[in-house]
């Protein structure tokens, strides 16, 4: 089977954390038989129209409107520059093409928005299946009830499968298109009727020896806590220094983003010193979660974290901060 994964995030290089999930999905149906083609978007213009295969098998198609997405997160780039919302729009023009030329059986989209907007045609006969993550939902909940109900509505016409990593995200975005109007009613029948829930496959790295190193290194006399996570104001890490300054620990900040300057501020305020490693490889960001005595996430709001199953699979303990 002919297979199109279509994500605004997908690892660019080896050890690049973004859309490990999405890569390891693809991964996983290349194994099984499927030839899978992944369309993604690239800031490097060489790259962009241009072919690789991994050692999978995995073909993967990079576009030219990479700015708009990557790390510290679409939200956050966009805020800080809005002419990139210009190459959003020039990829996901230039994948609707590729889509449509190309004879797939299947397109699983990664986020509702863009990337399962852009494949809403009914020219092709593919199976259209939507994977919707936090951002997506979070997205959709902040847009205006009458245009949120109108593209819930246009996917879920077009829709084969509406895919929620997390039981709360389906909940929620169920719950924002209302039940106050028969127009309503019907469109939750069919949500309902296509829905499903399913966590994106998590693969771990073996860093038993990194993470043993990076322990007997930073922790010390105090525990070690860890936070992994963009720098962004939602996923609230100023929590994570306030507990550490409560229970006198150390404190290492696995990330970064506009948050930085800002957190290291408040560091110096409390009298806490924690170590802000900035961006790291995936296998460095999973290692520091293997050694740290506590892992703490203080997000706003997340569908399913990420980071918090690949403490659970390392057996590192876990605290919310809410």
């Amino acid at each position: 089977m002919r297979v199109a994964v279509v994500t605004t995030s997908y690892p660019q290089f080896e050890g690049d954390p973004a859309g490990h999930f999405v890569e390891s999905e693809a991964r996983a149906m290349a194994r099984n038989g499927c030839d899978v083609t992944v369309v993604a978007p690239t800031a490097s213009a060489p790259r962009s129209g241009r072919f690789a295969t991994d050692r999978h098998g995995v073909r993967v198609a990079f576009f030219d409107g990479g700015e708009a997405f990557g790390w510290p997160g679409a939200e956050a780039r966009l805020t800080r520059a809005p002419w990139r919302g210009a190459s959003a729009v020039r990829w996901a023009l230039s994948a609707r093409r590729f889509i449509q030329k190309e004879p797939f059986e299947r397109v699983i989209a990664h986020w509702a928005i863009p990337s399962a907007f852009l494949c809403l045609s009914r020219a092709h006969r593919f199976t259209l299946e939507v994977v919707s993550h936090g951002g997506d939902v979070r997205l959709l909940e902040a847009m205006p009830r009458s245009a949120r109900v109108a593209l819930v509505s246009a996917i879920a016409k077009r829709a084969d499968s509406w895919r929620f990593v997390s039981l709360d995200l389906k909940t929620r975005l169920v719950r924002s298109i209302g039940h106050d109007a028969k127009q309503s009613s019907s469109l939750l029948a069919r949500v309902e009727a296509i829905a499903r829930v399913a966590p994106p496959q998590l693969e771990l790295p073996d860093v038993a020896e990194r993470a043993k190193a990076l322990r007997n290194a930073y922790r010390g006399d105090a525990p070690l806590l860890v936070t992994v996570g963009r720098l962004v104001k939602s996923k609230r890490v100023d929590r994570a220094i306030r507990y550490a300054a409560a229970k006198a620990a150390r404190l290492v900040v696995v990330g970064d983003g506009p948050e930085r300057d800002a957190l290291e501020e408040l560091s110096r305020a409390l009298r806490v010193r924690p170590t802000f490693v900035g961006t790291v490889l995936r296998n460095e960001a999973v290692a520091w979660i293997g050694a740290a005595d506590t892992l703490l996430i203080a997000s706003e709001s997340e569908g399913l974290s990420t980071v918090e199953r690949e403490a659970n699979a390392l057996k590192t303990a876990v605290i919310w901060l809410r």
